[in-house]
């Protein structure tokens, strides 16, 4: 990478570095859609081959799994989910059961009323801006720290 040169700023030089800045992100700017121009167009070269491989390993895949559906007893040994073929496994694994809640609240006041407080969490957490307003000295009482937020430059 090529050494940089430094760039003078005085108060009469800033508005043309700034223009100067401002013609440069452009040009980036078009050389980045020149760039996904030329991408879109190979991703559009390659659509149909690659929709085309995809379609077939999916159909070969689900073919595979309607016969080892039917075929278990043939395909597995004994107490066996799985099975090896070259250097692809094939197998069947259950999936975690979920439960489903319809209503959070009626189903929680249920589960208290019927004696199983236990299964319920009740998450506490704290509400940074009502914090900040109690003040530093607070703050530091409760064991916390108030970080102050560091001034940043911005050109718009």
């Amino acid at each position: 990478m090529a050494k940089k040169a430094k760039i003078k700023v005085t108060l009469n030089t800033i508005e043309p570095l700034l223009m100067e800045a401002e013609d440069a992100t452009n040009k980036r700017i078009l050389l980045e859609e020149q760039q996904q121009a030329e991408i879109n167009k190979i991703v559009s070269k390659y659509a149909k081959q690659i929709s085309d491989l995809e379609e077939k390993a999916n159909d070969i895949q689900e073919a595979v799994k309607v016969y080892a559906t039917i075929n278990k007893d043939t395909i597995f040994d004994e107490n066996k989910k799985s099975r090896l073929f070259g250097t692809i496994t094939i197998g069947f694994r259950k999936m975690p059961d979920t439960i489903m809640i319809e209503d959070m609240e009626k189903t929680i006041g249920l589960i208290e009323k019927k004696g199983h407080p236990e299964v319920v969490v009740i998450k506490k957490s704290i509400m940074m801006v009502p914090l900040k307003k109690l003040g530093e000295k607070f703050i530091k009482s409760v064991k916390a720290t108030l970080i102050e937020g560091e001034e940043d430059f911005y050109i718009s």
